[in-house]
């Protein structure tokens, strides 16, 4: 009787530790349990959010789990970007944002966060190459036309942008520099503003992507002047780049990428690491994310987080390179 009852307690001993040790993994393939949020800290309609938007539903169908977006505008893209910061790190509240996350900290004194001590990145998405628009109204027939009249008249031309610090400020003041002449800035409160001004010829210049400005190019309200990349697009194979056009060297692509609090536990970045990449590899998104001129931009975490502490140095040059003042 003795006997029996010890050989219970060791099995009973046995079973509660085989089940402790079997909770551990078990616990952690259970992620996601709940909805996901996708904080987007710009406008509904922009290329930020239109790709958040479409990586949440296939994100979706991959975590079997409903991922929903939410826009977080304001303060130039600081709103969104602390909002994130600020939320719980439990993998269930993440930021997509473009490179202006690694811009703000250069033009602004004190931005609130940093990227990548307030932030995990968790993978980059898509690649945005930038094409430089003109009305029609205007003469400027491609790129050395334009900075033909900006020599002429130093300061003359204008350029419309997103807001001070923006990329589409960054790619044209970049632009000018590297050009070796002087333009006017006009800052928006966002591209879509700058672009309803541009069509009604009250600017003169924007850079915008190629998918946004295509439909006024065919109705014949604006002009494609160069592309901002190295190569050619493919979307655009006739279009010369800037670089061919008399400033050589010019290069300036923006992007955009996930990224969740710190914080956040190791086995949901991983979930959502691998996730992501499957939903960039599927041959509907990339043809879906190629379609509007923009490029699939594939990299695990570590890399992407490579990438990003890259990218803040690069952002910190340029913005000294030109001399902006910080807000």
């Amino acid at each position: 009787m003795h006997s029996s009852a010890q050989k219970f307690t060791w099995l009973a001993a046995a079973a509660f530790a085989l089940a402790l040790v079997s909770a551990g993994p078990a616990q952690a393939q259970t992620y996601p349990m709940k909805p996901i949020r996708i904080l987007v800290n710009t406008a509904p309609g922009g290329a930020v959010d239109a790709t958040a938007r479409l990586v949440a539903q296939h994100l979706s169908d991959e975590l079997k789990q409903s991922v929903f977006v939410e826009n977080k505008p304001g303060g130039g893209g600081l709103l969104g970007i602390r909002t994130a910061k600020s939320a719980p790190p439990d993998g269930y509240t993440l930021l997509a944002a473009s490179s202006t996350i690694t811009i703000l900290p250069s033009i602004r004194k004190e931005p609130g966060y940093d990227p990548l001590k307030d932030f995990i990145p968790i993978g980059s998405m898509v690649r945005m190459p930038f094409v430089l628009v003109a009305p029609t109204s205007l003469p400027y027939k491609g790129v050395q036309d334009m900075l033909a009249a900006a020599k002429a008249s130093p300061g003359k031309v204008n350029f419309a942008s997103a807001g001070l610090g923006s990329t589409t400020h960054l790619a044209v003041a970049k632009l000018f520099k590297d050009a070796g002449r002087e333009a006017t800035h006009v800052p928006y409160s966002g591209n879509g503003a700058a672009m309803a001004d541009l069509l009604g010829g009250r600017v003169d210049l924007l850079f915008e992507q190629y998918g946004v400005a295509l439909p006024h190019v065919k109705a014949g309200r604006l002009r494609m002047l160069g592309a901002s990349t190295a190569a050619r697009l493919d979307a655009a194979p006739d279009l010369p780049t800037i670089a061919e056009q008399g400033v050589p060297g010019y290069n300036y692509v923006v992007w955009n990428g996930l990224f969740v609090p710190a914080g956040t536990p190791k086995e949901a970045v991983q979930k959502l690491d691998e996730s992501l990449r499957r939903v960039l590899a599927k041959r509907d998104v990339a043809d879906r994310i190629r379609s509007g001129g923009d490029e699939p931009l594939l990299m695990s975490a570590n890399d992407f987080h490579n990438f990003v502490a890259d990218e803040l140095v690069k952002m910190e040059k340029l913005v000294s390179d030109l001399h902006l003042p910080k807000d």
